[in-house]
């Protein structure tokens, strides 16, 4: 049966041909990422007051980051600071209050000055959104929080979800896909980035689509109605996956009604995409490599 979570709209490693070398490792930060509770929902452990989190890494959340009331309970050194207005994906608009606090860590990698949003109870989409309703329970006992979009484009990233890696780096140089990744080949992806994260343009089957990437939703989604038959919900296959000239054919979605105050976007490519290709992220330039 599938679930979709969280679509939020406001060293050396060898295996498989694979093969990752990068410089010293005071340039990055190499971030293990689980998928031990959820197989389509990346967590990574965060510090903050010297006490270990798990938070989802979402790329298409417009938060810095958010967190459950019970993380933000525990939190000593935190100052309410204001209001976030934010929108998910029913459409609904959510006021949730902020709460700085000094710093937070991401393996080896400081965030200092963080503003975290609260998500109150099953309420938060921020931190669980399920269609078919059956797992939020889990998801709110073993997701503390997640960091999004606003603290991720601050970095180079190297998602590498197939071995459950991520690689930050404030170095340009440092994470350059034909320099740490020598035996894939790589496409260059334009994106705009904004309010839903970073979006690119692909060509499918239904016609020239706006998706976005994003971490935070187990799989890829297109505008549509949503499709229930036998409780599990309905996908359709594109014969076609084209960005920038380059077909990465068949690719299955999910239909759901987004809704018109995101018409900015058609859809999303999610942790299902990011599984098979190693993605890595410019912020500066605003091109995603991806793995072909």
């Amino acid at each position: 049966m599938v679930k979709r979570t969280l679509l939020f709209l406001c060293v050396c490693l060898i295996g498989g041909g694979f093969a990752l070398t990068l410089s010293k490792n005071g340039d990055y930060s190499y971030v293990p990422v689980s998928f031990s509770h959820f197989s389509k929902k990346p967590l990574i452990e965060v510090t903050i007051e010297n006490k270990q989190y798990q938070f989802l890494i979402d790329t298409g959340s417009c938060l810095a980051v958010c967190s459950q009331s019970r993380v933000l309970a525990e939190l000593k050194n935190k100052r309410l600071q204001g209001k976030s207005d934010v929108m998910g994906i029913k459409g609904l608009r959510t006021q949730l209050s902020d709460f700085w606090v000094p710093s937070l860590s991401v393996g080896t990698l400081f965030v200092n000055d963080v503003v975290i949003s609260e998500e109150v109870g099953k309420s938060g989409e921020g931190i669980v959104w399920d269609p078919l309703g059956q797992h939020e329970g889990r998801i709110l006992q073993h997701v503390d929080g997640a960091i999004g979009w606003p603290v991720l484009k601050q970095y180079y990233c190297l998602f590498d979800f197939g071995h459950k890696a991520l690689f930050l780096s404030k170095n340009s140089g440092v994470l350059k896909p034909e320099r740490a990744m020598r035996f894939n080949r790589w496409i260059a992806v334009p994106f705009l980035s904004g309010k839903f994260g970073m979006t690119i343009t692909v060509d499918t089957d239904v016609g020239i689509k706006r998706l976005v990437l994003d971490t935070g939703a187990t799989h890829s989604v297109l505008r549509g109605d949503f499709q229930i038959q036998n409780s599990e919900w309905v996908s359709f296959k594109s014969e076609k996956l084209v960005m920038n000239g380059h077909d990465l054919h068949e690719w299955e979605f999910f239909t759901y009604p987004i809704p018109e105050e995101a018409r900015d976007i058609d859809g999303v490519l999610g942790v299902d995409f990011f599984l098979k290709h190693v993605v890595y992220i410019d912020p500066r330039k605003q091109i995603a490599y991806i793995s072909i």
